[in-house]
């Protein structure tokens, strides 16, 4: 995978893990791993796990 490449391209697989970059002005990084993946599922997304603040204007809903 090349260093900068929009995650929309990509082919996810379980175990596969990544930075992701939220919010160029503050650079926000985030490390991201594929945990599982469901058949007949294209994308979900959800937080499973948290560390650290999170900004107030984005609370954590879990």
């Amino acid at each position: 995978m090349s260093k900068r490449q929009h995650s929309a391209n990509w082919t996810y697989y379980e175990g596969m893990c990544f930075l992701h970059l939220f919010d160029f002005g503050d650079e926000w990084h985030f490390q991201v791993e594929v945990k599982k993946m469901i058949e007949g599922v294209e994308k979900t997304d959800g937080i499973v796990a948290a560390k650290g603040e999170n900004p107030d204007q984005y609370a954590l809903v879990v």
